[in-house]
């Protein structure tokens, strides 16, 4: 595994809106970012890469009743889940997500603590 895999982190949205978006708070950081268009590409993804996390669109949260998180959370436990938001909104962490950012500044805040506090991570 590369030093680079120790950064990378997969962006799993079906808006290549949002992708822009995530590049730009980015870009100019340590993070390798990858995407994924569909759950099943991100759960695929996610089996046959190394991942320092996971950020999910708010689109991306349930499929059937069965979290996306909950299976990133199923194939490596210690894999860190973040929920991007587009709004402020309230809302309860759901099952499997680490934490929720609805802002550039608050993602990339998130992503360094967990990531400091989760070294395990690589295994996945």
């Amino acid at each position: 595994m590369s030093r680079r895999d120790h950064h990378r982190i997969l962006y799993v949205t079906d808006s290549p809106m949002n992708l822009k978006r995530l590049h730009s708070i980015l870009s100019s950081t340590k993070y390798e970012i990858v995407s994924a268009l569909a759950a099943d590409q991100a759960v695929a993804f996610c089996i046959n890469n190394a991942l320092a996390a996971v950020v999910l669109g708010s689109e991306f949260l349930t499929a059937e009743g069965w979290s996306v998180a909950q299976t990133f959370k199923s194939l490596c436990p210690e894999l860190p889940v973040v929920l991007f938001l587009e709004d402020s909104r309230e809302m309860a962490i759901p099952d499997a997500v680490d934490v929720i950012a609805t802002t550039g500044e608050a993602l990339l805040q998130e992503l360094q603590r967990l990531l400091d506090s989760s070294p395990n991570a690589l295994a996945c």
